[in-house]
This record gives structure tokens, sequence and C-alpha cells, in this order.
């Protein structure tokens, strides 16, 4: 099975949404998915509350249209359509949540491999597809879209497809998010019990790059794309949109910062706290960590000074 990105992407037309009473469409154009100003994916819509995340918007030549406030519509670049609404943040996840209509999973088909193994126990969703000679554990979830490849081990306990946690607040109260997203585990990885691996809720994938293992208790984050031969060893928490490089060794307990770049053959020590991105072949530890041999040295000094 050849696993990809999402494709299948529909064209929108600002002017189909159901807005609320604060918002109008300004100039019309059309996108394909929700997503920040930062989005990678071609014709994407987001929201800009400030001049930073407008110039963000602006130069990315992925984002088609914009939701923003009054006083930036002529900042706004004229090639991309525009949205005027008194929240914007508000707009977007409205919009955001209607296009589940279009990318829900409910009605498509369960494609599984007929020489996988499927536990008695393991609940599989709605149109998920399991490839050859992969073998599901005990009790373990694969949820709705999740596309899990060829001779693939999920052990006992494992979540594929969970729901990320969602910290949106508008106006001091957090909102409803739907869903749209999913998650791909390529050939020939390992998935050991108890691990999590989130879906994002855009419609786009958290990726598991093939011959990775994840380890015991390990939590993907969603929107995280793991690179191939990748090993993130026992309980480590990577947290949302993170791009992990191949062959990169992440060791037990340790934690990644949301939208960290770990470059390739980097090696994260154990219990290690990364809040910033790493190039190829660094070699980091500590809280917050720094060069491996850097935090050593200052190990010593400290030793020597007791």
């Amino acid at each position: 099975m050849k696993n990809s990105t999402k494709s299948g992407y529909k064209n929108f037309k600002l002017e189909d949404f159901k807005l609320s009473e604060n918002a109008h469409v300004l100039r019309n154009s059309s996108f394909d998915l929700t997503h920040y100003a930062t989005s990678n994916i071609n014709k994407t819509i987001c929201f800009v509350e400030n001049e930073g995340y407008l110039l963000k918007a602006n130069k990315n030549e992925n984002i088609s249209c914009i939701i923003t406030f009054e006083k930036f519509q002529d900042d706004v670049n004229p090639g991309k359509g525009i949205i005027i609404s008194e929240n914007p943040k508000k707009t977007f996840f409205e919009i955001h949540n209607q296009l589940y209509k279009e990318y829900s999973y409910k009605n498509k088909e369960t494609i599984i491999h007929k020489e996988s193994e499927i536990h008695s126990t393991a609940i599989i969703g709605n149109g998920v597809q399991i490839g050859k000679g992969t073998k599901i554990g005990a009790y373990s979830v694969i949820e709705d879209g999740s596309i899990i490849g060829n001779n693939v081990l999920v052990e006992s306990h494992v979540v594929v497809g969970g729901r990320g946690m969602h910290n949106t607040k508008i106006d001091g109260s957090f909102i409803k998010v739907i869903d749209l997203g999913n998650v791909i585990v390529e050939d020939d990885c390992e998935i050991l019990s108890h691990a999590v691996i989130q879906k994002p809720y855009f419609y786009h994938s958290t990726i598991i790059g093939s011959d990775s293992r994840i380890s015991v208790g390990c939590n993907i984050g969603h929107g995280c794309n793991i690179g191939p031969s990748t090993i993130v060893a026992g309980h480590s928490v990577i947290a949302g949109y993170c791009k992990v490089g191949k062959g990169v060794w992440i060791g037990p307990n340790s934690t990644i910062a949301h939208m960290t770049e770990i470059g390739n053959f980097s090696s994260v020590i154990l219990g290690s706290v990364l809040i910033e991105n790493v190039g190829i072949g660094s070699y980091v530890s500590g809280n917050f960590a720094l060069d491996h041999a850097t935090n050593i040295k200052k190990y010593i000094r400290t030793k020597r000074g007791k």
C-alpha cells in the first residue's frame, strides 16, 4: 500500500458559506481547506488578527483567502479572497466546521487487506485502510480515515487517529472544533502499547514515516510529520505540528514543543525538553535542551564546584 498525504481536495467559494451577521465576503475567491497563515498546503483559507500574521499570509502563496478585520482590508494581497469579520477567528472556525459534511469519513469504505491480522477486540473506524501483513493488537482503536500501510505492527491498547486537545477559545470560552484530519502510518512501522497518534483538526494528515518505531506510552501530537526510520522512545511527548527528520532518535521521556523541527539523523537524549529547532546531525540534551557536549561541560563544572 502506497501512503501519501491527503488528496481529493474540493474547490469551495467564499460565497457558498453561511456567515454570521458580523461577517461578509468582500472579495470572492476559492479555497480547499482551513489552516493557519503558515500553511504549506495550496489553496488554504486562514484568519488574521494582527499585522504580523497578515504579513505572513500575504507572502504565503499557499494562502488563497484571508478572514480579517475591516481595518486590514486594504492591506490584503489583491490576489487573495477576503472575508471581513468583527471576529475573524470565530468566522474561520464556523467555516471550518461547515466543511465536515464534505470531508467526513462516515460514509467511506473501510478496506482491510485479507492478509492482515486484526484482533477481535480492536475497533476499526469508517474509511480506514489497513495494508498487507499488518497486525492490529488487542483493544487498539483505529479511528475514522486512518491509513495504515503494509507490515505494520500496532500493539495492544494503541489509539491511531485520536482527537488531540483543543484549546481554542473565543471571547473567553472554549468552542467546538470538528476534526477533519487523519493519521497515515507508512509501511514497516511499529507502534507499541498505549501509544496515541493524534489526528489534526484541519483536513490533512499526521504522518509516521516508513520503518519508524513509536514506543510504549508515546503521544504524537496533531499534524506532526515523523520522518522515516525514526525512533521515539517510551513515554515521549511530541506536541502538535512538529517536523521530525529521517533517522532521528528521541530518548525516553523527552518532550518536544509545538511546531519544533528536528533535522535528519539528530539525537534528543533521554528526558530532554526541546523548545527550539535543531539542525541536521544535532545531539542535544537537558531541560531546556542544549548541545549535549555543552551540557556535559556544564555538568562537570557544577560537580567540581561542590
